[in-house]
């Protein structure tokens, strides 16, 4: 496996690299010694150390039942199950029934076989068909078929209710009958040992070029349901158990399921006899030795009814649980089946021709075909063996969850050390000097290692006193580098100190190694690794320049490299100099974690001293799931392959395809075969000329295409692993021919065409702008006189609207709009003439009110209302300058609008308004005339608040002051004059109760008259 992981987008690998990693595998090779015959032969690795992944009805088989397996040349596995024939690739299931293949009369599928051809034949409980050529050919019924079989000059052979030779032929499936041969039960057609043939009636049929033998079967083998020629011997399986036919005679095979009913029987190419029987699997070993496979076992696949080799693994068909495929991993599991008593692993050491191990069971010793137990939990201070080591005089030393012991092998004695009661130990170090070195998690202590002695702590100026120690590591000086959770530590005699500028400073360090050529290497928890170049100088690796993981569980040095654990595997890393980039890697082992129907390794485990060791060719790693074993000459996955298979249903197998014209959308469907590791695969594709780059997908479902322009395209795709590089291209030439509007030809046509059109529509056109012209200058003179005369009429009534819009209708005066004109333009006046500092006039605001006119309504009505009105109207437009303002404000008011000098002049101008209005004798009753209260303000309100007021807020106060001539009696003039109040005491809008207060306070001034 190389470099990478499954989400990555960048990928260095060390095929590409191959310079950088060249001393690390070099040394590899020379490591790699021969492992041990259980380990190194894979003939005899048990079943229990295979990897295997299953697929059933939830991933898409028709049914739990494989009771037929068969691959094809392409690599495809066809399987027959109870209720119909399914085509898988690794990824999809293709189911076929008699509802949608017709030419298979039943759904329950009992035989397959693929012939030399390549063709596929498939048996049912009614009918042969054979797939060919892309499509299905079925035959008449002939009942249940129970065998194939093909001889070796390439003849088919069905056997069913009777022995039928099968041949295809213009399409048509062909079958001729034996009439000697009766229903036949299993066949075989061993090479060179000529045809065997199984009858239901109890007979065993032989043919070679010698001629025909007929021997009756024991009546206790029943009917036999599986044949296999092994060991220069027939086997026979069938409901009664298992025999072996020497030629003379029948002899049932003592073994674990002997009397049991043999479902299936296949050979391997390791020279393997598998068996099924009564839900158990067998293999017999070429060497004699029979592996039992109980259903009930953990990697077991109980009740398998056929059996599939290949080259590195093997299928099985379970009639209750679907598909499973087993293949020899590159990478051995070791367990509770080789004697493990408890699956967590945390130390692991070479030791001598085996490994040592600390286990959540205490400690054992692998030999090289089981484990033997140590140390028992019983006689450590915590069951837990977290770190282990044998020092040079042979005793063990065991680092517990909760303190530490030491065993002597030659006295069978253990001792405690009570210092490290409760602590645990996180690793164990021996120096040239024979002194254990001790690694805790409460701080670093010190054994002398003789047997006298105990141990101290190192306290090291009091920096290391009560601190998290992970692993220790002696550098080419002698001394001591400290891997912590608060970082990296050195430690010189009796003087410790962090060491800094790593780019790692504080982190969680799990592991420190110093290399044979002087550099240093830092593992942390969660930071990725920092190295000390031989220049001294510090440089980080992590995620982000390239490494796996951030995570480093353990490292171990080898030649100018290191091989790292970490939590999902562990890989092969070459050491840079510094300012050299992140080199590639290689990765070791993966674990891709809890997966349905899958098994997994469940690595890696622990941090600190000795979680893994280089030891007999192997990198050997604790996991919770027992003891790995990884060979350094591990190959890398294979690169996978993907075929484009067709385009729009049209097969991509030829030059190119040619879609049909018109036709632009586009649907590519493809596969890449690979029943081990298909589910990491990833795929990227483009098609050139559309797409402007690659485009990558882990999805398998059709890539489509919307809308494609015409022209020749090429669509390529590649497919890889998370680990390797991108595999070999699939390209194939997709060529969309134009539809006849996009061809040149037709363009050209339409140039023409459009060029000819458009010289008729120039000259048409001209025709009729000629005529056109003509009618409009004549239709123009007509017009325009009209509508000068129209100008004039509009001109008039917008002159009479102007002034309505302006004008009180009742008084001919002007309204509150005219008045909003008036005022306007008189504070332009007030403002230039304050701004030239010549004058500072004010602006008058006078509010002028009809006394009682609300009694003269009610008593005389309207009219006479509206005529007092008028005539009040009549009398202020007399008086009132043409200079000045005057409008009707609403009901019986009036307001003047008039610029003064003096604010004292505005109370004169108000009394001679109000004089006039008395002496116009309006005599509404006898006993009633006509008069006026007039209230008066000025604007501005001071001389330092010009602009500070609106006018409004001067109206507001002649309204007030009008108020105040009510009140007072009517029929008088006020005048409110504001002198007191600051510009910032100011409200934006004095009501009348703050105008009230001014008043009260003097703040503000009513002048009134008479």
């Amino acid at each position: 496996m190389d470099k990478g992981l499954p989400g990555r987008s960048r990928h260095a690998f060390f095929d590409r690299r191959c310079t950088l990693l060249r001393p690390l595998l070099c040394l590899l090779a020379l490591l790699a010694v021969p492992a041990h015959a259980d380990l190194g032969d894979s003939a005899r690795i048990p079943l229990h150390r295979w990897s295997w992944q299953t697929w059933s009805s939830e991933a898409g088989l028709p049914q739990i039942s494989g009771k037929a397996l068969a691959l094809d040349h392409e690599g495809v596995m066809w399987v027959g199950t109870e209720n119909g024939l399914a085509r898988f690739d690794g990824s999809r299931f293709e189911v076929f029934t008699p509802g949608n293949t017709p030419q298979l009369s039943s759904a329950w599928i009992t035989r397959l076989m693929v012939d030399r051809e390549g063709r596929v034949w498939i048996g049912n409980l009614r009918n042969v068909a054979v797939y060919a050529d892309g499509r299905f050919i079925g035959s008449d019924e002939l009942g249940e078929v129970s065998a194939l079989a093909q001889t070796g000059d390439g003849e088919v052979l069905v056997g069913a209710g009777r022995l039928y030779h099968a041949g295809v032929d213009g399409g048509q499936l062909l079958l001729q009958a034996e009439d000697t041969v009766g229903a036949v039960s299993a066949l075989l057609a061993a090479p060179a040992r000529g045809l065997w043939i199984a009858e239901r009636a109890g007979w065993l049929r032989h043919r070679d070029d010698s001629g025909e033998t007929l021997r009756p079967l024991p009546a206790e083998l029943a009917r036999v349901t599986a044949l296999a020629w092994y060991d220069d011997t027939l086997w026979l399986g069938g409901e009664g158990g298992l025999y072996r036919f020497d030629g003379d005679r029948f002899q049932p095979v003592n073994f674990a399921a002997a009397s049991q009913p043999v479902q299936a029987m296949a050979i391997d190419p390791r020279g393997c006899l598998w068996i099924a029987s009564h839900g158990d699997v067998y293999r017999r070993h070429s060497h004699g030795g029979m592996e039992t496979v109980a259903s009930q076992a953990a990697h077991a696949f109980p009740w398998v009814m056929a059996f599939l080799p290949t080259e590195d693994g093997i299928w099985m068909g379970s009639l209750y649980h679907g598909l499973r495929y087993y293949w020899l991993p590159p990478v051995q599991r070791l367990g509770h089946e080789e004697g493990l008593q408890d699956p967590s692993l945390w130390a692991v050491i070479a030791d001598g021709d085996g490994i040592l191990i600390g286990t959540d069971a205490g400690v054992a010793r692998w030999d090289g075909r089981r484990f033997r137990e140590v140390l028992p939990p019983s006689a450590l201070p915590h069951p837990a063996a977290y770190s282990v080591l044998r020092d040079r005089n042979g005793r063990i030393w065991a680092g517990t969850r909760s303190g530490l012991a030491r065993f002597d092998p030659a006295t069978g004695s253990t001792t405690g050390f009570e210092r490290t009661r409760g602590t645990q130990i996180n690793g164990l170090h021996e120096d040239d000097d024979g002194r254990i070195w001790i690694a805790s998690a409460t701080g670093l202590f010190r054994h002398p290692g003789g047997d006298a002695g105990d141990i101290e702590e190192v306290n090291a100026n009091g920096l290391l006193s009560g601190m998290r120690i992970r692993a220790i590591e002696r550098g080419s000086d002698g001394e001591l580098w400290l891997a912590t959770e608060s970082g990296l530590f050195v430690l010189n005699g009796t003087h410790a100190e962090p060491v800094t500028g790593t780019g790692i400073d504080g982190a969680f360090v799990t592991s420190v190694r110093v290399l044979a050529d002087g550099k240093v290497v830092v593992g942390t928890y969660d930071r990725g690794i920092a190295v000390r170049g031989r220049d001294g100088l510090w440089s980080q690796h992590s995620i982000a320049t390239g490494l796996p993981s951030d995570t480093v569980f353990s490292m171990h040095a080898l030649g100018d490299g290191v091989l790292v654990s970490y939590s999902s595997g562990a890989y092969g890393w070459h050491v840079p100099d510094t300012g050299q980039a992140t080199p590639a890697y290689r990765m070791f082992v993966y674990d891709f974690g809890d997966r349905p129907g899958r098994s997994r390794i469940r690595c890696c485990n622990g941090g600190g001293n000795d979680k893994g060791t280089i030891h007999l060719g192997a990198f050997w790693l604790p996991t919770l799931n027992g003891l790995v074993r990884v060979p350094l000459d591990i190959q890398p996955m294979p690169t996978p392959v993907v075929d484009v298979l067709d385009i729009n249903g049209r097969k991509a197998d030829a030059d190119d395809v040619r879609l049909a014209v018109g036709e632009r959308q586009l649907a590519v469907h493809f596969r890449s075969i690979d029943y081990r590791y298909g589910f990491l695969q990833q795929f990227r594709y483009r098609l050139q000329g559309v797409d402007a780059g690659w485009i990558e997908t882990p999805s398998r479902d059709p890539i489509t295409y919307a809308q494609v322009p015409p022209g020749r395209f090429r669509f390529e795709m590649q497919a890889r692993l998370p680990f390797r590089p991108w595999g070999k291209m699939a390209a194939v030439q997709i060529d969309v021919p134009p539809r006849f509007v996009e061809t040149w030809t037709f363009r050209t046509l339409m140039a023409i065409a459009a060029m000819v059109l458009l010289a008729v529509l120039m000259r048409w056109r001209e025709r009729r702008l000629r005529q056109q012209k003509e009618r409009l200058e004549a239709l123009i003179a007509t017009r325009t006189g009209e509508l000068a005369q129209a100008n004039r009429r509009l001109g008039e009534l917008n002159q009479v609207l102007n002034e309505a819009s302006l004008s009180d209708p009742l008084t001919g005066l002007g309204n509150r709009r005219h008045l909003l004109n008036v005022v306007a333009a008189k504070q332009e006046d007030v403002r230039r003439a304050w701004q030239d500092g010549a004058t500072s006039p004010v602006l008058g605001l006078m509010v002028i009110d009809i006394d009682h006119f609300k009694q003269i309504n009610d008593a005389l009505g309207h009219l006479a209302g509206d005529t007092v009105l008028s005539r009040i109207a009549r009398l202020l437009g007399r008086l009132v300058g043409e200079e000045d303002g005057l409008a009707r404000w609403g009901g019986e008011e009036f307001v003047v609008v008039t610029c003064v000098d003096r604010v004292e002049d505005l109370l004169d101008y108000a009394e001679c308004l109000r004089r006039a209005v008395e002496a116009e004798a309006i005599e509404v009753t006898p006993q009633r005339q006509v008069t006026a209260s007039i209230g008066v303000a000025a604007w501005p309100t001071a001389a330092t608040q010009l602009d500070r007021h609106d006018w409004t807020v001067s109206l507001g106060l002649a309204d007030f002051a009008l108020y105040r001539a009510k009140v007072s009696g009517r029929n008088r003039s006020a005048l409110i004059k504001v002198t007191g109040v600051a510009p910032e005491a100011w409200p934006e809008r004095p009501d009348a109760g703050t105008v009230r207060e001014w008043l009260e306070t003097g703040r503000a001034e009513l002048h009134l008259r008479p």
